[in-house]
């Protein structure tokens, strides 16, 4: 299962940045004077980015397997379980 932002789901990609295999962005890649611009893009591609963030994962979590469910969640870093 991929969250919100991550992997396979629906992926926070700004289009002016190198494209790479893992979809991944290298920090080399990254200009700090394209972050508003990228913000703005996103924003406008899908509402308020608040929506793809750690809590808003946990909440998915929560709802999809719900308190009837045994699990046990690992992670190694933001986008794995």
């Amino acid at each position: 299962m991929d969250h919100r932002g991550a992997g396979h789901s629906t992926c926070l990609k700004y289009e002016k940045t190198k494209p790479t295999v893992s979809n991944a962005i290298d920090p080399a890649d990254l200009d700090p004077e394209q972050v508003p611009a990228c913000t703005k893009e996103l924003e406008a591609k899908y509402g308020d980015l608040a929506a793809f963030s750690t809590t808003s994962a946990a909440m998915d979590l929560a709802t999809d397997y719900g308190n009837d469910a045994s699990m046990t969640v690992y992670g190694t870093g933001y986008g794995s379980l």
